[in-house]
């Protein structure tokens, strides 16, 4: 019989939001959420010691993340928004693998715990920008151009993490600024 994992979340919610009037609309968010995650419980007696599922694998972190966003409507049929997004970087542990055994010849394991490095906060910055034309019976057509991490933020997204030379070398960052240009037609 295996280990139960426990897991609780208490989150932390504040959210203000202007409905659009005027011509513009607005939101700001804020979210944390303390995590706490366990292996086994105290109460099953009858479980099997499995002592790698429990090194090091507790989450008792705090995840943040902070919004902004906006919409403005121009005149002739023109609108621009804007999304701002932060978020905390995800916990991680350093890893050793560990060789030589009979039973087990290869294992990885954290050698700190869970929090004990987290990756880079992310911040990115989204813009869109829109024109619509009405056309005769009913016709409508948009032209839209979205700007993804226009800050072209580089942020790292993964890395590794086995203990050795390659320690905390990043393998993964942040796609860079993309512009998409886009139609549509209604009839």
């Amino acid at each position: 019989m295996g280990r139960e994992r426990i897991e609780t979340h208490r989150a932390f919610d504040l959210q203000l939001i202007k409905r659009i009037s005027q011509n513009w609309q607005f939101l700001v968010a804020y979210t944390a959420t303390k995590n706490s995650t366990l292996v086994g419980h105290p109460s099953n007696r009858a479980a099997s010691l499995e002592p790698n599922q429990e090194i090091n694998t507790g989450d008792h972190t705090t995840q943040k993340t902070f919004r902004i966003s906006g919409l403005y409507r121009l005149p002739y049929g023109m609108s621009v928004s804007a999304n701002f997004n932060s978020e905390s970087g995800a916990p991680q542990a350093r890893q050793v693998l560990l060789r030589g055994g009979v039973q087990i010849p290869n294992i990885v394991l954290n050698a700190t715990p869970l929090g004990g490095v987290f990756l880079p906060t992310t911040n990115v910055v989204d813009l869109r920008i829109d024109k619509a034309v009405t056309l005769p019976g009913h016709q409508k057509v948009s032209m839209r151009v979205n700007f993804y991490n226009l800050g072209n933020a580089s942020a790292i997204t993964a890395w590794q993490l086995r203990s050795g030379a390659t320690y905390l070398v990043p393998t993964s960052v942040l796609r860079p600024r993309i512009a998409e240009l886009g139609f549509q037609y209604q009839f």
